[in-house]
């Protein structure tokens, strides 16, 4: 074996990753409870998630923010932080142009694209829980009944569809009544809806910085749900047969 094979070998081409400080405490109680808790003091944070995308869009603007293949060669598409920003308070801002009353959750019909990020971070802007539902709800289900139940219980002001063709079938089995359609590729038949595209490019205005100096600690829990299968499947409702 030559030096240079031999070398490939024994090296991978690995960066090393700088890992963080730990120094963890481990606390094990009679029960069988183990408690672990960090020595390290906890630096200072950003209050929530937004106020994280706004920092870096303030820092490092050009600097990549999310990547996702597309298209049929599957090339990259790239979202810089500073583009987020401008697109996340655009999409905050058409969110509060609806005039929903606060609380109103957003429900997100999508597998992970950009389009999810974008509007889950503007939901949590504009102060409205986002609820992404998994897409096997909607694709996968012949007669939607965990997709139902879920809007039964959450009742969303606002729904966003990856792509209007690929949901029909699953908007169509839903009552949405006063309630708001957003597509991102293409619009559903037969089911009034809002092009992404034409909320992103909404005029921001003051109200948004209003509307995200009102999210406190406390809130931002409540601004972020997603809608998994409980422990217990038996709480689904079923068909009778």
């Amino acid at each position: 074996m030559s030096g240079n094979a031999a070398a490939v070998l024994t090296k991978p081409a690995f960066r090393k990753i700088e890992w963080l400080e730990r120094d963890i405490a481990v606390e094990r109680r009679p029960d069988g409870v183990i408690i672990l808790k960090s020595r390290i003091p906890l630096k200072p944070y950003e209050k929530h998630i937004p106020a994280s995308l706004a920092k870096w869009a303030r820092e490092a603007p050009e600097r990549i923010w999310l990547a996702q293949r597309a298209g049929a060669e599957r090339q990259w598409r790239k979202l810089s932080y500073g583009d987020a920003k401008r697109s996340v308070d655009a999409l905050t801002q058409g969110l509060l142009n609806l005039k929903l009353p606060q609380g109103s959750p957003v429900a997100i019909l999508s597998g992970n694209s950009i389009e999810h990020a974008l509007m889950t971070l503007a939901a949590m802007q504009a102060r409205f829980p986002a609820a992404p539902v998994s897409p096997a709800y909607s694709l996968m289900s012949q007669d939607h009944l965990k997709l139902k139940y879920l809007f039964g219980l959450i009742k969303p002001a606002v729904v966003m569809v990856q792509d209007g063709p690929a949901f029909e079938k699953a908007l169509k089995a839903l009552d949405l009544d006063g309630v708001t359609v957003v597509h991102v590729a293409r619009p559903p038949q037969g089911i009034k809806s809002i092009a992404f595209a034409e909320l992103t490019a909404t005029p921001v205005t003051q109200e948004v910085e209003q509307s995200i100096a009102q999210i406190t600690p406390d809130t931002t829990a409540k601004l972020f749900s997603p809608l998994a299968p409980p422990a217990c499947p038996r709480r689904w409702p079923t068909r009778k047969s």
